[in-house]
């Protein structure tokens, strides 16, 4: 066994970047960077976010939920597009355009990983 951390990138944008590490035990651990915030997740909880993601584009005033994990669609105060990622206890807001982008990310790591919706 390495006592090293081994990590692959799976897709990253000019903002924002996932990946996954192998650490020195042999658990897998996927990372989510998300502007200042950097979100880890066991794979089951990974496959849930895939899920999520996975399971269609956020309209405004809609949200979706998979089992500790939403997503959702609103208008700010000026009524321009506004997205939500509620991520336990942390919720992490979206304008149209960074949203579709982190969602197309997340999208390309389902790919490269595999685990895309069937």
């Amino acid at each position: 066994m390495s006592d090293e951390t081994q990590a692959q990138s799976l897709a990253a944008t000019e903002n924002y970047a996932a990946w996954l590490s192998t650490e020195p035990d042999g658990e897998t651990v996927y990372h989510l960077e998300l502007g200042a915030v950097t979100a880890h997740f066991f794979p089951e909880e990974w496959d849930e976010l895939l899920r999520l993601i996975q399971s269609g584009r956020i309209e405004s005033e809609e949200s979706q939920v998979i089992d500790r994990y939403v997503v959702w669609g609103s208008r700010d105060a000026d009524g321009d597009p506004l997205y939500g990622l509620e991520l336990g206890d942390a919720t992490i807001y979206f304008g149209e355009d960074e949203w579709a982008e982190v969602a197309e990310m997340l999208l390309e790591a389902a790919r490269k990983t595999g685990q895309t919706r069937r």
